[in-house]
């Protein structure tokens, strides 16, 4: 019951003609505009159970991931983990210590959002914010040995994520 209704929120919510041309930032538009719609429709209280259905949603992809995820610092998993992040009423996924701050600013600009719109620029702050080098380093975690079997799908061709020491995320070829 929760998909069907987190799919109608998009329904009565988003705006599909509003995005990026930038494939990640594609990706954390949807991460935003996941937990805008969702949010907005609690807060409406649109319908008498719409939190505790979205809640056993959310928490059933969480508990999920935590089983097939195996490197979180990994930037191919930042969107999934801002949109659980940005829900604000459901289980965390683990999260980067660097990346707390961010998460935070942004689930407070999804409470200004009233439109797809507003929930774009968002995703594009959230860009721009893992571009720049942190403040410091030290507590990212370093990133894991994938291994053979990982089943997650990996970036598109035009996303392809270099990660170094000191940085978040670093997509040069988005830069352009």
């Amino acid at each position: 019951a929760g998909f069907v209704v987190h799919e109608l929120l998009h329904r009565k919510y988003t705006n599909f003609y509003v995005n990026s041309d930038k494939s990640y930032v594609r990706s954390l538009h949807n991460a935003v505009e996941d937990a805008w719609i969702e949010r907005t429709a609690i807060a409406s209280g649109l319908t008498g159970n719409i939190e505790p259905l979205l809640k056993t949603l959310v928490d059933g992809m969480v508990d999920e991931s935590l089983n097939k995820v195996k490197d979180w610092a990994d930037p191919a998993v930042y969107p999934f983990a801002l949109a659980v992040w940005a829900r604000g009423f459901a289980k965390r996924t683990p999260v980067p210590a660097n990346l707390h701050s961010v998460f935070d600013e942004a689930t407070r600009r999804v409470d200004t959002c009233r439109s797809t719109a507003d929930t774009l620029l968002v995703a594009e702050w959230v860009f721009a914010q893992l571009q720049l080098p942190p403040s410091e380093s030290p507590d990212q975690p370093e990133s894991g040995d994938q291994g053979e079997g990982d089943d997650r799908r990996p970036p598109s061709r035009d996303v392809v994520l270099e990660r170094k020491h000191g940085r978040i995320l670093r997509a040069p070829e988005l830069d352009k």
